[in-house]
């Protein structure tokens, strides 16, 4: 709860394959999850645009990032 409270996300991914798919072996599969590069390059952009562009970060921002928590979500 605490870090919902911080506007985390909690997604169940797939990573790794049939032998490491199910247990610790798993978190090394995240990095190579096209998944997780997607929710992570996508969360960058929102981040440089708002850093780069002021009239994104007034106008733009927040209905970006409900769009990508939506996305998060499933």
């Amino acid at each position: 709860e605490s870090y919902q409270k911080e506007g985390v996300i909690d997604r169940e991914v797939k990573a790794g394959n049939w032998m490491t798919g199910w247990n610790l072996g798993s978190h090394t599969g995240y990095w190579k999850s096209e998944e997780v590069w997607r929710f992570i390059g996508h969360k960058l952009a929102i981040d440089w645009a708002r850093i780069n562009d002021p009239a994104f970060a007034e106008r733009d921002y927040e209905k970006s990032m409900k769009t990508y928590r939506k996305e998060l979500k499933g």
